[in-house]
């Protein structure tokens, strides 16, 4: 195994567990392209000298956006606003077309 270095050699003789998810991790190696759901190896996480680049390389891949946990105004979402409007339009059959702008989506409980 010469990809682990010297200490991870010595422990990896008493401790198959690591040797066995070591070689799950090799085999379903990440790739934006080829296998964007693989995994990404934090082995590196006690060395310092790569926390840079480690954290620009996640930061990169990252595929959730903040904006997916809330919405940017109290009315709701802009998207889901325009789609009502259309929505409305065809079922109540409206002269003018509805202003998404103009509405809100709220939650009542």
């Amino acid at each position: 195994m010469e990809t682990l270095s010297i200490r991870a050699q010595r422990l990896s003789g008493d401790s198959s567990g690591f040797v066995s998810n070591y070689n799950l991790a090799k085999k379903n190696q990440y790739n934006s392209e080829t296998n964007p759901t693989g995994i990404c190896n934090l082995g590196i996480v006690e060395n310092q000298l790569c926390e840079l680049e480690l954290v620009k390389k996640l930061q990169f891949i990252q595929t959730w956006k903040a904006y997916y946990n809330y919405y940017p105004l109290p009315t709701g979402e802009l998207t889901s606003r325009q789609q009502l409007c259309h929505l409305f339009e065809d079922i109540l059959q409206v002269e003018q077309p509805l202003d998404p702008e103009s509405g809100s989506c709220v939650n009542i409980e």
